[in-house]
């Protein structure tokens, strides 16, 4: 089903990023990890901003759930979105800009922990 724009009731919009794993969707030997195993790239991001920001004219409120849930990515691609949105510097984890190190270009550079010196 390819992504629509429509609102049919101007209180809520909704848009969920679920993944786009082709490959492995309908595969039946495919296990739950291989099915949710996907990253929206930078590009694919800007075309959901872009409807995003259509839809929050044409509605009350906008609601954006990410649901490609392997290895945190859904995550990753909702403080992308987040920032897309707002173009704010977001409070990334550490350890999620370990993982993903394309977060640091969003993230708030943090002061470093400061350490007892007794």
């Amino acid at each position: 089903m390819p992504p629509t724009e429509i609102v049919t009731d101007r209180r809520l919009a909704y848009i969920r990023l679920h993944g786009r794993n082709r490959a492995d969707w309908a595969r039946k030997e495919a296990g739950r990890d291989e099915r949710y195993d996907y990253l929206y790239r930078p590009d694919e991001l800007e075309e959901w901003r872009r409807r995003a920001e259509r839809l929050a004219a044409k509605s009350d409120a906008l609601y954006i759930i990410t649901n490609n849930h392997f290895r945190a990515q859904a995550i990753v691609n909702a403080f992308q979105m987040k920032f897309l949105l707002s173009r704010k510097k977001q409070r990334v984890p550490a350890e999620l800009i370990g993982a993903y190190p394309e977060l640091r270009s969003i993230a708030i550079d943090e002061p470093p922990e400061q350490k007892a010196l007794f």
